[in-house]
């Protein structure tokens, strides 16, 4: 049974201790942290050190929190002392499901669990409190929230309860129902039953639900896009009444979630309790990894129209469920705005998200790239403009002064396409969380000796048709265009130093689908030559005089064949042919001090022994003046 204003809701958190890699993109000492706040304050049930990920780690709901909460958060070892610092920006509140007839609307629990996932020290260290003080003031954006009591303290130090796995609590059995790739790199979705008995799992009805939904994502644009990079697990519940509580209104069901319609006076506020959304995020914990899912969508079993959406979507069988989710979605995963124009009193003015804005007329127009020549800007809300970019007046609860960019979108009516700037905003929200890569081999970051050749470089993709790769030397571009390069020796020769030069890879997802921005990302390595495969660099060869350097071009003597030599040695000066100027530099090289420059010393070793000696410069002697010529050694 619920009371008023109790729902599930997550609480999102970003904590800095120090930046990830931007080359390796992956995120190290992740923590999720389950909280629980009611009448008698703020604790924590539980935390995980989340699994390393190549993808940023991320609570879900934080785009659009009606609240947020500001705290500079000390990891704290059993003693007091301090182990890391993090900065932590807590947002509360929940949507209710949009309806054509009502304004925009937005609760706040009097009580809930919280899951946040931050920053923290290694887990080797024991944590074991965490100390959080307000950092400033609460940042309100709706007339009429409150912040719970259970946060109305000035600094507070909670024990710490580390546990590596939460435990699976029921009759739960979990199917991956799509599989793109390592969960640690992809969109998760986890979808978890509510109000099914065993006889509605095991007909199907559950699994059939579930359809419909994945369905409605796979065809809705850009969601058949992303989903090539969408993992999506179906856990399967069973409980022991079919239904929600409140359908109808007075009765009540006995489910495993304890989802319950009229939340906080709200007929189609679908939600559930704390304990449902504790157990929720144990299962997802348990199947499929702390930190590994993104997102969480309870489906209800239940046909009357009904949701919610925040860090946790809650939606029924109804028809129109899966258009609740996808809406409520744009909010928290691309950050978008609500378009239509029902009053919201008290809600602050602004036009921070990516698809609304006060400017109606350009150049400083968000979407200004979408909006083809001829358009007119405002743009008037007439047939001849229903499907073209442009600024439409009237957006987030106001009837003036703002505008959107698309006469209806989802994001304004259910049953609706999102428009070409929503699409790009949830694009952007997808390549926010993960990287256009899976792996790279040699590591990115790494050092890597070049040798003559067959030194390989490759990256894994993630699969989406269209990437493009370029792959430069310091500023040169070579000419490999693959996730695989080839690089030898001459190569580092050609474009670099020679010294410690500089790999980079940059990989490009080209999309019509994308015009305010191109999603792109940089990979590098470190690179140093090894001509002669002995397992150093050539700097060090030549500075432990492990090498010679007799013509002082910064490669040992024994590779300068590899660069300079042709044909048959004894061209000493490296001009022209042979003849006597070549003679009378390898003289001077063998009698004076400081020696001469050789303009290539393989081929001043005219006899190919061992070192340029006086047995090169007879050599060389009798070529230039016996007949018929002695046959000099090839370069090598």
């Amino acid at each position: 049974m619920h009371r008023a204003l109790i729902f599930s809701c997550l609480l999102l958190c970003t904590l800095l201790v120090v930046p990830v890699s931007a080359d390796s993109g992956i995120a190290d000492n992740n923590w999720q942290i389950v909280f629980q706040y009611n009448a008698d304050g703020l604790t924590i049930r539980q935390a995980a050190p989340i699994a390393e990920s190549r993808k940023a780690i991320t609570t879900p709901g934080l785009i659009g929190a009606p609240v947020r909460l500001s705290y500079e958060a000390d990891w704290l070892d059993a003693s007091g002392a301090i182990l890391a610092h993090s900065h932590l920006i807590m947002p509360l509140g929940r949507r209710v499901a949009i309806v054509d007839s009502a304004a925009c609307e937005v609760v706040m629990p009097s009580h809930d669990v919280v899951v946040v996932r931050v920053k923290g020290p290694s887990a080797d260290l024991d944590p074991a409190q965490l100390r959080l003080t307000v950092a400033a003031a609460p940042m309100i954006r709706a007339e009429g929230i409150e912040v719970p009591t259970s946060f109305e303290f000035q600094s507070v130090t909670l024990p710490l309860q580390v546990v590596r796995q939460s435990p699976t609590q029921g009759p739960i059995g979990v199917t991956k129902i799509r599989d793109t790739g390592p969960d640690n790199n992809r969109l998760v979705i986890v979808i978890l039953g509510d109000g099914y008995t065993p006889a509605s799992v095991a007909s199907g009805i559950y699994a059939s639900h579930v359809g419909t939904l994945v369905s409605a994502f796979s065809a809705t644009v850009p969601w058949n896009v992303m989903f090539n990079g969408t993992n999506i697990y179906r856990i399967d519940v069973e409980s022991n009444e079919d239904g929600a509580d409140h359908d109808p209104y007075g009765t009540f069901r006995d489910t495993y979630f304890n989802s319950s319609f009229w939340v906080a006076g709200i007929e189609r506020l679908l939600a559930v309790d704390d304990p449902g959304y504790y157990r929720a995020v144990n299962a997802a914990d348990a199947l499929v990894g702390p930190g590994m899912w993104d997102e969480l969508v309870i489906q209800v079993n239940s046909t009357k129209y009904g949701g919610s959406g925040g860090a946790v979507s809650v939606v029924s069988a109804h028809s129109a469920g899966p258009q609740v989710v996808l809406h409520e979605l744009g909010h928290t995963f691309a950050g978008l705005a609500d378009e239509y124009t029902s009053a919201y009193p008290g809600f602050p003015p602004g036009d921070g998200e990516p698809n609304v804005d006060y400017d109606a007329f350009g150049p400083n127009l968000k979407w200004l790239a979408w909006v083809e020549p001829g358009t007119p800007l405002p743009t008037p809300a007439t047939s001849q403009y229903f499907n073209s970019v442009g600024t439409f007046e009237g957006a987030r609860y106001l009837t003036s002064g703002i505008y959107r960019p698309w006469y209806n979108c989802l994001m304004r009516s259910l049953g609706v396409p999102l428009d070409p700037v929503c699409r790009e905003a949830h694009l952007k929200g997808f390549f926010n969380r993960t990287s256009l890569i899976d792996a790279a081999a040699p590591a990115v970051g790494s050092s890597r000796l070049i040798r003559w050749s067959d030194n390989l470089f490759s990256v894994d993709p993630i699969p989406f048709a269209g990437l493009t790769y370029q792959w430069k030397i310091n500023d040169s571009i070579l000419a490999e265009t693959t996730e695989t390069l080839s690089l030898d020796w001459r190569q580092l020769e050609q474009y670099g130093t020679l010294q410690g030069d500089n790999l980079a890879l940059t990989v490009s997802y080209p999309t019509g689908m994308m015009r305010l921005s191109e999603e792109s990302e940089q990979f590098s390595w470190t690179i140093r030559p090894d001509c002669n495969n002995n397992n150093l660099a050539d700097a060090t060869d030549l500075a432990m005089l492990i090498s010679s350097d007799a013509d002082q071009n910064g490669i040992p003597d024994e590779c300068d064949a590899l660069v300079c030599c042709e044909g048959a040695r004894g061209n000493v000066n490296g001009i022209g042919g042979l003849d006597l100027s070549d003679l009378s530099l390898l003289i001077a090289y063998l009698t004076t001090t400081p020696q001469p420059s050789l303009g290539c010393g393989s081929e001043a070793n005219v006899n190919g022994a061992s070192s340029i000696d006086l047995s090169d410069l007879s050599l060389l002697i009798s070529y230039l003046t016996v007949t018929p010529k002695p046959v000099l050694p090839d370069c090598p």
